[in-house]
Order: C-alpha cells, then sequence, then structure tokens
C-alpha cells in the first residue's frame, strides 16, 4: 500500500463534539440502526461517497466474490496460495486420548450494550442511555439428557468455557463434571429466540454489530482489549469510506479531496504494531484516527481462479472460502494419505467460521467439497470448525476414549486458530492407522456422511423413495455391523420384557456405551435412528454397510412405525434363539418371512450402490476376493439355508446367467418395480412375488415359469 499524507496541517482528526453540534451546513435525517440518534449530511461527504462507490463498482460489476477493492490480490489463475493450518491428521488428532482445553487471562467483555453503548457515545459526543440489544449472552446449565438435546437442535454455537477468557489452547472439553452430570455451556442466543426449556442464567445483553470497525475498535480499547483490535477488527490498509456507517463518518473531519486516481483513507494512528497504552480510568480515551489518501491504482479483476478441491478462490484473501476433503482408500492415493489432491470432497456438512469473540458465521459445503462466505472480511486470526449435521441427518459417533455427554453430540471438528490468508482453506480427514482414535472417527463420518448423499443420488436415478430428512446416526467404533431401528426406540423393552431384555437389545444393537451412565428409559428416549460401525479400514466396505442401514430407512419411509417394530423385535429375539447369536435368525425364527424380505432388500441395494460408487474394484467387505460388489451379488444366493435370499432382487433385474446353480432366465425389472413391492401389506418374500407377478410381470419380457424358477431357486 502506498500512502500519501498531505502536510501537517491538513491532517484531518476526530471532529470534536462542539463543531459537531454547530457545523452550519448540517441537515438531520434518522439512522434505523441506532434509532431516536441523529446525524448530519454534508454535501462534500456525499460526494465522496458517490466517487468512493465508483471505485467499489468498478471492480465489482462482474463477481462480487473474486474482486474486492480492501484486497491484496494473491490468488492467481496458477498458485492460489493455501492454508494449511486446519488441515487434520496431527499426532494430537490421531490420539484417541481427548484434550483438554486450556485458558488464559480473563478478558472484560466489549460488546456488552453498556460497554457498546460508552463507546458509542464516546466516538459521537451523544449521551445514548443504551444502544439495542441484539443478542444475549447466556450460562446454560443442563441437568438431564432432554436439556442436552434441546441444546443440541437449537443451533446455538455452543463452548464449555466462558467467551471472557483467552484460549491458549483449544481442546475438546473444558470442564469435567463428575459421572453422570453435566458441564455448563455458554453461548450467545438472538434478542428474542426463546430458551425457556433449558436451565439458564443471562450473563449479559449484548450489541453485536459487525458494520461499525469503529465502534468496536473504541470499545475493545476502553475494555483493555487493545491487542486484539488490529488482529481482529482493522485491517492493515485502513478503512475506506464504504467501510465506515455514514453516523461514524460525520464524528471525522470531512475526508480529504484527493489526486486524481486517489480515494480517502482512514487509518489508525496508533499503527497495527504499536504497543497502546491502557486507558485512563474516568475518560473518554478515544480511539483516534487520521484521514490520508490511498494512490495505490486499482487492479484489473484477476481471471476466476480455481483450488485444487476445483473451488472458486476469492481474489480478496481476506473472504473466508476453501474446501473439506476425505481420504478414500479405493479412490485417493493407496500409497500416501497425504497426497490431498487425491481426496473426495465431503458434501453438505456445516461450517463455522469466526474471528472475534461473539463473531460467528456459518455456511455448508456445498457437493463438491467447497463453501465460502463472500459477504464476510477476516482478518488477524480466525477459528474454524466442521460439523457433521446437515438437513438430511446429523452423525453422533463413540471413539475409544470419550466424555459422557459426546454420546449426545454432533461429531465436529476444530482445525485450530490461524492467520490468513483465508480465501483458500483445505481441511482434510485422512483414515489415519488406529480405530478408536479422533483421526478415525472424522474419518468415518465425513465417509458415512458421503454415503448418505450419494444413496440420495442413487434412489433419485432409481425413481425410488429415499430416507426421511433429519436422520439421526450413530457411529460405533468398536462395531462392522449396522441397526436401523429408526422410531421404535420406546418399544425396545418389550423385546425381552424388561431391564434384562432391554440390555440384551442394547448388547445386540451395539450401544453400549449409552448405557454405561444413564437409566434404561433415558437410553431407549435417545438411541440413534441408525447405528454404523466404522471398526473398518476400507471406504467401500463403510460405505456398502452405510447403504444397507440406509436401504432400511428407505422401507421404513415406506412401511411405517408399526410394520418396523414388528421387524425390530423379530431381530431381537432372534438373536436369543439363533445358536450363533445372529439378529437375522434362521428360517425356522419367528417372523423369519418379514426378516428375509427386509435383509435381503437391504443387502441388494447395499451391494448395488457400492458397486456404483466403485465400479469395476474389488470389493472389500469379504477377505480374498477380486469380484467387484455386482459379482458378488451375482454369486450369492441365501445368507442362511433357505432364508434371506441375497441375490434374488438382483437376478430380476439383470440379463446374465447364473453359475451358481440358480435359474436366472429373467429380466426386465428394475429397482422402481422392486421397490414398489414392498409396502406395508407386503411381509414376506412369497407376497412380493405375487405383487410382482400383478404388477410388473406384463411388461418386463420375462415369463411366468421362468419367474417361478427364479424364485423357487432361492
Amino acid at each position: 500500500m502506498v500512502y500519501y499524507q498531505p502536510p501537517k496541517k491538513a491532517i484531518f482528526l476526530r471532529r470534536s463534539f462542539l463543531t459537531f453540534l454547530t457545523h452550519e451546513k448540517q441537515t438531520y435525517f434518522q439512522v434505523s440502526r441506532y434509532p431516536g440518534i441523529q446525524v448530519s449530511r454534508y454535501p462534500k461527504l456525499i460526494t465522496l461517497l458517490f466517487i468512493s462507490s465508483f471505485f467499489l463498482f468498478q471492480s465489482c460489476e462482474k463477481e462480487n466474490l473474486l474482486n474486492d477493492p480492501s484486497a491484496d490480490t494473491t490468488a492467481t489463475a496458477s498458485t492460489p496460495t493455501v492454508n494449511y493450518a486446519n488441515t487434520q491428521g496431527t499426532a494430537r488428532n490421531e490420539s484417541a486420548e481427548p484434550v483438554k482445553t486450556e485458558l488464559g487471562k480473563f478478558r472484560q467483555n466489549p460488546y456488552t450494550v453498556a460497554e457498546m453503548t460508552a463507546a458509542f457515545n464516546t466516538i459521537h459526543g451523544t449521551n445514548e442511555v443504551a444502544l439495542p440489544t441484539t443478542h444475549t449472552y447466556v450460562k446454560f446449565t443442563p441437568s438431564s439428557i432432554a436439556h442436552i438435546d434441546l441444546l443440541e437442535a437449537s443451533d446455538i454455537i455452543l463452548q464449555d468455557y466462558p467467551f471472557e477468557y483467552e484460549v491458549t489452547k483449544e481442546g475438546d472439553f473444558y470442564q469435567e463434571p463428575a459421572e453422570g452430570e453435566y458441564p455448563e455451556f455458554y453461548g450467545v442466543v438472538e434478542a428474542g429466540k426463546s430458551i425457556a426449556e433449558i436451565p439458564h442464567e443471562i450473563i449479559a445483553p449484548l450489541h453485536l454489530d459487525k458494520s461499525n470497525p469503529v465502534l468496536l475498535a473504541q470499545s475493545y480499547f476502553q475494555t483493555g482489549n487493545q491487542s486484539e483490535i488490529f488482529s481482529e477488527i482493522l485491517p492493515d490498509n485502513g478503512l475506506y469510506i464504504e467501510d465506515i456507517p455514514l453516523i461514524t463518518l460525520n464524528s471525522f473531519d470531512d475526508p480529504p479531496i484527493c489526486d486524481e486516481g486517489c480515494r480517502p483513507i482512514l487509518v489508525s494512528v496508533h499503527g497495527s504494531g504499536e504497543i497502546l497504552p491502557e486507558p485512563e480510568p474516568g475518560t473518554p480515551n478515544p480511539f483516534d484516527f487520521v484521514w490520508e489518501c490511498d494512490c495505490t491504482p486499482l487492479p484489473p479483476p484477476p481471471p476466476p481462479t480455481l483450488n485444487r478441491c476445483d473451488c472458486p478462490v476469492p481474489a480478496n484473501p481476506r473472504i473466508p472460502a476453501g474446501c473439506v476433503q476425505v481420504y478414500d482408500t479405493e479412490l485417493s492415493n493407496q500409497m500416501d494419505q497425504t497426497d490431498f489432491d487425491t481426496y473426495l470432497p465431503v458434501r453438505r456438512v456445516k461450517v463455522t467460521m469466526s474471528d472475534g469473540w461473539f463473531s460467528f458465521d456459518e455456511t455448508e459445503t456445498d457437493d463438491n467439497g467447497c463453501w465460502s462466505m463472500p459477504n464476510e472480511r477476516y482478518g488477524g486470526r480466525a477459528r474454524m470448525w466442521v460439523h457433521f449435521t446437515n438437513d438430511r441427518a446429523r452423525i453422533r459417533g463413540s471413539r475409544a476414549t470419550w466424555k459422557f455427554w459426546e454420546l449426545f453430540e454432533t461429531v465436529n471438528h476444530y482445525t485450530g486458530r490461524f492467520s490468513g490468508p483465508f480465501n483458500n482453506i483445505e481441511t482434510n480427514f485422512p483414515r489415519g492407522a488406529d480405530n478408536g482414535t479422533k483421526t478415525r472417527r472424522l474419518w468415518g463420518s465425513a465417509t458415512v456422511n458421503n454415503a448418505l448423499h450419494e444413496f440420495h443420488d442413487y434412489t433419485i436415478a432409481d425413481g425410488i423413495l429415499p430416507p426421511s430428512d433429519g436422520l439421526d446416526i450413530f457411529l460405533d467404533h468398536d462395531e462392522s455391523f449396522g441397526f436401523a431401528i429408526m422410531s421404535t426406540q420406546f418399544e425396545l423393552s418389550i423385546a425381552g420384557g424388561g431391564a434384562t431384555g432391554t440390555a440384551s437389545a442394547i448388547s445386540i444393537l451395539g450401544l453400549n456405551p449409552f448405557v454405561t451412565f444413564f437409566s434404561w428409559a433415558a437410553v431407549l428416549a435417545y438411541l440413534p435412528d441408525i447405528t454404523i460401525g466404522y471398526d473398518f479400514n476400507d471406504s467401500d466396505a463403510l460405505k456398502e454397510l452405510s447403504y444397507h442401514e440406509f436401504a432400511h430407512a428407505m422401507h421404513y419411509r415406506q412401511v411405517g412405525h408399526d410394520f418396523w417394530l414388528d421387524l425390530v423385535q423379530s431381530e431381537i429375539e432372534a438373536s436369543f434363539t439363533d445358536e450363533d447369536g445372529n439378529p437375522h435368525g434362521n428360517q425356522f425364527s419367528d417372523n423369519a418371512d418379514l426378516i428375509a424380505l427386509c435383509e435381503s432388500w437391504a443387502h441388494h441395494l447395499g451391494h448395488t450402490y457400492a458397486d456404483r460408487s466403485y465400479p469395476g474394484i474389488p470389493a472389500n467387505r469379504r477377505n480374498n476376493t477380486t469380484d467387484t460388489w455386482l459379482q458378488l451379488l451375482e454369486d450369492d444366493i441365501n445368507e442362511r439355508p433357505n432364508h434371506i435370499p441375497e441375490g434374488l432382487y438382483h437376478d430380476l433385474i439383470d440379463n446374465t446367467t447364473d453359475t451358481n446353480g440358480v435359474i436366472d432366465n429373467v429380466s426386465g425389472f428394475n429397482n422402481e418395480h422392486l421397490f414398489s413391492c414392498l409396502s406395508a401389506e407386503i411381509r414376506s418374500i412369497e407376497e412380493f412375488r405375487q405383487c410382482i407377478i400383478e404388477n410388473h410381470l406384463a411388461n418386463s419380457g420375462s415369463t411366468l415359469i421362468n419367474l417361478n424358477n427364479l424364485f423357487n431357486s432361492y
């Protein structure tokens, strides 16, 4: 930045309140952000605003995301700067042990209504009683799982330590409540939002307005937070007229009329490297600025730039943007987990950024793993989180060492505190080496998350019903099977009669972590819809299991609660009577027909969709095979003798002759036909056959004899 500074007599300092009141050309109008406060309008200032707007629109008219008047254009078409500060997979993250947050000194809150009002009055020479309360700073004191659940559903950004403290080391937790007790949480609640159902204490009303950096700088200064002014509020190059609200511009002398090609810029007289003085008690101590002329020519709009995730890189390094990716054992570089060029995008997860005390901005990755916050401008240091939640599902999960309340929280990843550039931030989730670690849980969460969105894509392509939105998915680090109990949590105790039967059911479902601290009633109330074990080394195997469970979820959506309760109870009871404890049972288990129908469909769709995601790639769910997932499905007959015809649905679709003893001369059906015959009235393979005959055989090109031969082969 090249500054032009006029002679000393022409330096323009803050206008005094007396001059402000007696300016002969002032006229008044209302400012909606500060009701009841009047400001003066100057002809010269309006002219300068017009000139500044001309500069702004010249550079932004084509693409606001890629061009900004305050940008240092560091992103180029060939070599965009990448911020790896938050790439996941360090030694600390590989550990299974949770890391405790460490706090530093206590700081006085600059965002309270009282402090912001005092800063406003100091800047503008007014005597306002209170600026509007925009948010409330709250401490939550949950005393039950229900309270934790309400907090989780509230979308309030929470942390378990007070905002007033410096964070010297951000970890996984700060508080360590006794067994069965709950941590306190701190959060910021928008004014008017109801939180009455959750025990809480109001700490302070806040005035959160990021639109006025001069006001923020003054409040930080008077509360002793001088060291954060340049790192969190003021850009190094200064503030242009369009960066400052008109009401505050009028508290300064008129900006200078700069030479052609230059424009006014407001610069702090203190300088970003200066150690600022402590404010004197009882005095306003204004944080002063000076007008200068910025003669740096505006660069031409750069060509659109893509990073290696194929995401747009904003030209302004202060605009937060980036991508989230995950390692895939089959499609990424199998020899090198640090080859991030081969990672896959993580779709539709929430990204949270923060560059200040109560400043949190949220967005979501798109289907290419890209995210951006085009209306934000970050400076200094920032923090970032990735949360595995979206409209379709939220993902919870266990790890080898955990705090009990983690079982009820959405899996999230704190990427750390880092400096700019902020326009090309990569977050990468490797698989890591060990199961039960934080790294593996994040890899599992990203992989299952992607599997859900792929499942939706595939069902839409097939013309069949996807699962309902809002799924609650729990990942178990110690298992490699899944269970889709859906809405049947409350009735599970019926399966075994009381606590003993419930305990067995919990064990069968792989949900033992839930019963460590809580009563059976509490456990049953907060079991997930779907449990997926992520004790896998291979992405395709984990995705196949995920597709299998999502197939159950779509079936549940079509048949309803009562049908699904029968299935879940039947599988729990089958595990009691089967000699191997297998919840799928055998041909003699109670309700074996229902189990066979539902499990064979999920097996079919799990393998079919795994093959779509990994075409031509050998499947990793079974040892020592070179077959693809579809070839395995072609070879499958029954899971057990005369029970669960795993290959039946595929044989209705394909036009190949089996070599496994199955008489398959049938084709002409598709998944839409098959799923239409999985309604609530269809509870056995025989009823499924009759539905196919009555509704779809005539248009399939196959004969009744061949269809019956196929079914009888199973």
